[in-house]
């Protein structure tokens, strides 16, 4: 309370209590904060603990380079110097940011994606063809594939699947259509 000792004595009881109430939860807003994890410096409590991962990965990556390069004959202690530790240790943590950028970068994409995509019905995408005639509509692999995964439906007909049912006879014949042929071009040379 910044309230001095001559004014406390002129305060009723109330005045008092309402003052060191005042007091208390101006303390109680600044230790909120730090509960948090948030730090003077502006640094989370991830943040801090993302950094000591990097060091530690870096010092390591220093560490078992040196080992390497002391097997190979290029370095007489193989223990790994400052210089070459705060090195990996930067290139670490260079690699954990742009990977914290991809990820927000993708999630941004994503959910861009999925307010732009139209949304599918509750039993899934019903696409009817006919399987005998799969094999002449589509590609081969494609067709195996749609094959395949028919195969595993229990509800799928396990007879012969090569041979289209017959038919009913619903009167008239059937026609082949064929496209026509492009005529050939003629080349006159007059002389």
């Amino acid at each position: 309370m910044d309230i001095s000792p001559e004014e406390r004595v002129n305060m009723s009881l109330d005045d008092l209590i309402k003052a060191k109430r005042k007091t208390n939860k101006t303390k109680a807003k600044k230790t909120i904060g730090e509960k948090k994890g948030v730090k003077k410096n502006g640094s989370t409590a991830a943040e801090r603990s993302s950094k000591a991962a990097d060091k530690s990965v870096g010092q390591a990556k220093a560490k078992r380079a040196a080992a390497a390069n002391k097997r190979r004959g290029l370095n007489a202690t193989g223990k790994a110097t400052k210089a070459e530790i705060s090195k990996a240790v930067t290139n670490q943590q260079a690699k954990t940011a742009k990977r914290v950028q991809n990820k927000v970068k993708t999630a941004g994409i994503k959910a861009k994606a999925a307010k732009k995509a139209p949304a599918l019905p509750k039993g899934g995408l019903k696409i009817s063809f006919k399987p005998a005639e799969l094999s002449k509509t589509t590609d081969k692999k494609v067709a195996a594939q749609i094959i395949g995964a028919l195969s595993k439906d229990p509800n799928y007909n396990k007879g012969n699947r090569s041979a289209p049912k017959p038919a009913a006879n619903q009167g008239g014949r059937k026609v082949q259509v064929q496209a026509p042929r492009p005529a050939k071009k003629q080349i006159r040379i007059r002389k």
